[in-house]
């Protein structure tokens, strides 16, 4: 089989135990992919019982100054946000996004802690899901928005959930802005920055009153 483990729909014999086998279309994407790259891929075994080593090569090029090509932007100060998702590994990239443009991240994992972690973070912003696992984020808004100390604090939506209905129902449970995803890093960016910049001038506009 180390011959044509590669090719597209090739499978090895199903042990009579395993119910259901794969499509054998995985090698053969990971050959394509790689040759993609302009590298090669190879299988490799000792013999039966002894596992299987699968090993790739890939050209290594230099960087180029122009390889990217947008920049990242950097938030007007050090920005402190709560990130509620529940998905530790959804969370990870736009929390790190949001590290690299200058944001201190409190990230919160469920909807019913987020409340008591706004309060605790003397934060610039919410950044949220909707589809928790405990309470919904149009219920964990309405929270926030009930609270005293945290009712003006700006709230982004960060969902899955990107329908008209859906942006709706979020602007009445109290989001100042909704972003269905995948979102784009700049619009991420610039629209969590926007309710924030609007924040302190209204904030401004009251202290000079």
């Amino acid at each position: 089989m180390l011959e044509r483990v590669f090719e597209p729909l090739m499978q090895g014999p199903v042990p009579l135990k395993r119910l259901q086998s794969g499509l054998g279309i995985g090698l053969a994407l990971v050959r394509r992919l790689v040759k993609l790259h302009g590298g090669e891929v190879k299988a490799a075994s000792a013999g039966l019982n002894c596992g299987s080593v699968f090993s790739f090569w890939i050209p290594r090029i230099e960087p180029q100054a122009s390889s990217c090509s947008k920049a990242v932007v950097v938030l007007d100060g050090q920005l402190k946000r709560v990130y509620v998702e529940d998905n530790k590994d959804v969370r990870m990239a736009p929390g790190e996004l949001l590290r690299f443009a200058g944001c201190d991240i409190v990230e919160v994992g469920d909807g019913d802690s987020t409340l008591s972690a706004v309060l605790q973070a003397k934060l610039d912003a919410v950044l949220k899901d909707i589809g928790l696992p405990d309470i919904s984020g149009y219920e964990v808004a309405r929270q926030l928005r009930a609270h005293p100390e945290t009712r003006s604090i700006p709230l982004i939506a960060l969902t899955g959930y990107g329908q008209l209905f859906d942006k709706a129902t979020a602007g009445s449970a109290g989001f100042d802005a909704h972003l269905a995803k995948p979102v784009d890093q700049d619009e991420l960016l610039h629209t969590i920055d926007e309710p924030v910049a609007n924040a302190r001038r209204v904030n401004a506009s009251d202290t000079s009153v």
